[in-house]
This record gives C-alpha cells, sequence and structure tokens, in this order.
C-alpha cells in the first residue's frame, strides 16, 4: 500500500468500522514486521508532516497504537495505548468486576407494576415514582431502590399511570 497523502483520507475513505494501521518510518521495513505477525489490516506509512497531528503530542519513534472511529465527515480518536500492543485493540476486555445484576427482575418488576396499577394510598390521589420506591422497600420487594430506578423499570413496560 505503501506512503500515502495523508492518513485522515484513508479513514475517511472507509464506509464502514475497519482498522487501519498507519506506521512511522518507511513502509517496507514495518510491513515485514506485520507479516510476521501474520496481521492481515491495511498497512499504511504515515508520512512524518502527519505525524503531529496523529500523534497530538506523544513522542515521535516510539510505537503508538491509535485507534479512530469515524462517524460521517468527522473522525474520533478512540483509543492509544504504548504499552499493550495490538491484541488491546482487537479483543475484547475482560470486566475487573462481574456485572450488576438487576434490581427489578422479571418477578419483582411485576410486582411493581402491580403496585403501580393498584389503588394509591390514603389521602393520594395517584401514584408517584417516588411514593412507589418507598412501597417497594416498605412491602420487601427490594431491599433498596431509588426512585430513578422504579422509573426506569415502569418505562421498560406498556404502564403509563405513573
Amino acid at each position: 500500500m505503501g506512503d500515502i497523502a495523508g492518513p485522515r483520507a484513508v479513514l475517511h475513505s472507509f464506509s464502514r468500522r475497519h482498522l487501519a494501521t498507519f506506521c512511522q518510518g518507511l513502509y517496507e521495513e514495518s510491513a515485514r514486521y506485520r507479516d510476521f505477525m501474520g496481521w492481515e489490516m491495511p498497512w499504511y506509512s504515515a508520512p512524518k508532516e502527519s505525524l503531529d497531528t496523529l500523534l497530538v503530542g506523544r513522542q515521535v519513534g516510539m510505537m503508538h497504537i491509535v485507534c479512530y472511529l469515524r462517524q460521517g465527515p468527522k473522525v474520533f480518536e478512540t483509543y492509544w495505548t504504548m504499552t499493550e500492543g495490538l491484541d488491546a485493540v482487537l479483543t475484547r476486555k475482560k470486566r475487573e468486576r462481574p456485572p450488576i445484576e438487576p434490581i427489578f427482575d422479571g418477578k419483582r418488576q411485576a410486582q411493581l407494576i402491580a403496585l403501580a396499577c393498584s389503588k394509591p394510598p390514603t389521602g393520594r390521589a395517584r401514584w408517584t415514582i417516588r411514593l412507589l420506591a418507598e412501597h417497594v422497600v416498605e412491602r420487601k420487594i427490594v431491599e433498596t431502590a431509588h426512585f430513578n430506578t422504579v422509573a426506569r423499570a415502569l418505562k421498560k413496560t406498556t404502564s403509563n399511570r405513573t
């Protein structure tokens, strides 16, 4: 592929998500490294005058892996590393902690909806989100519930009584 007029021109030419590598230095030298590693992504040699734009203050001459995302006419830098290598870009990062279980699973959400559709407490004309949050805890449907969590749980349904 050789030297190019400008790395951003290549990024703008992609119509979908692509990984392209812009190396510093001569194409022939870095292409040998790409071939040795068995990588098949597009490989370009970035001209010296483009390095300041691509590396944005990072040290020219050092190994950088920088990822860009194109959305319409705009190109955004999304990730960069000097230590993790290309595998960090190509593989999904393992979570440090497991995902948080939803507070309102199917059964609890059904109980919340039933509560929201029931007659409101004495002295109230209707249920409010904050009142529902208090009552799901009082009735031991859930241990704790922020009113925003209750609102999101109800928003997922077709119920619009609150």
